[in-house]
């Protein structure tokens, strides 16, 4: 009875583990797409290119907050500051995709 107890405690603790490695690879593919997001922008590319790229690291984002939400782990210290900056980075990237998509037009 006490070794399905350890099994069980295992499994949860391995599905935990996995849902904070996804989240910090969704926030490192997000921090690498932001450096070219930086160089597109520098670079004076096409703004349907610099509007994919912001697009698609608010997608990582939105990936990275449900793999912490789904970890159960609201409890860590620095996570509740770590979805609040999150939040507040994808609105300014959405706001930064709708300019560069108006600038296609």
């Amino acid at each position: 009875m006490l070794q399905c107890r350890c099994i069980v405690l295992l499994l949860i603790l391995s599905a935990v583990r996995i849902n904070l490695v996804m989240c910090d690879l969704s926030n490192l593919q997000a921090q690498a797409q932001e450096c070219i997001l930086e160089k597109s922008m520098t670079d004076s590319r096409k703004s349907s290119i610099t509007a994919k790229v912001a697009a698609q690291i608010v997608e990582y984002y939105k990936l990275a907050l449900k793999n912490l939400d789904a970890s159960n782990c609201a409890s860590f210290v620095g996570s509740k500051k770590m979805k609040v900056n999150w939040h507040c980075l994808s609105s300014l990237l959405i706001c930064l995709t709708n300019f560069m998509l108006s600038l296609i037009n």
